[in-house]
């Protein structure tokens, strides 16, 4: 291809457009929060921490595996009230007064099992919408 022809492709607007979208992507994947980033995973097999993000009709991510002792802490970082509701009637939970947006709860899993859990606002104990689920490994 000669330097003319290379000039007219780089000047058709859709190769433009996806070259300035890749390069305005790649600062943000590199800024990213390593915390949240790694509650996006599935399988955590070590105690620690873990973040749930609260969006508005969602949990993010929706079902995560912890190891006994693990802090699940749910972060509201949608627009909406939430709350987060045990659907076994378990006593861990937070109710929507107490989880606006940019509000946090959290609760130490030390008991091997799953825990299903809903957001009663946006979603329904049939886990039918804004519903998630911790699996505390043995």
């Amino acid at each position: 291809m000669t330097a003319a022809a290379r000039h007219r492709v780089l000047r058709r607007p859709s190769v433009v457009l996806a070259t300035a979208c890749v390069l305005l992507a790649l600062p943000l994947t590199a800024c990213r929060d390593d915390r949240v980033a790694s509650a996006r995973s599935a399988t955590f097999a070590e105690p620690g921490r873990v973040v749930v993000m609260a969006r508005d009709n969602t949990f993010a991510p929706d079902v995560i595996e912890v190891a006994p002792g693990t802090e699940v802490v749910w972060e509201n970082r949608g627009r909406n009230d939430h709350d987060v509701i045990s659907i076994d009637g378990s006593s861990w939970g937070v109710a929507e007064i107490d989880f606006p947006p940019g509000a946090a709860y959290s609760h130490v899993f030390d008991e091997p099992g799953t825990y299903d859990y809903v957001c009663t606002l946006h979603g329904t104990e049939r886990m039918i919408g804004m519903v998630g689920t911790v699996v505390v490994t043995g």
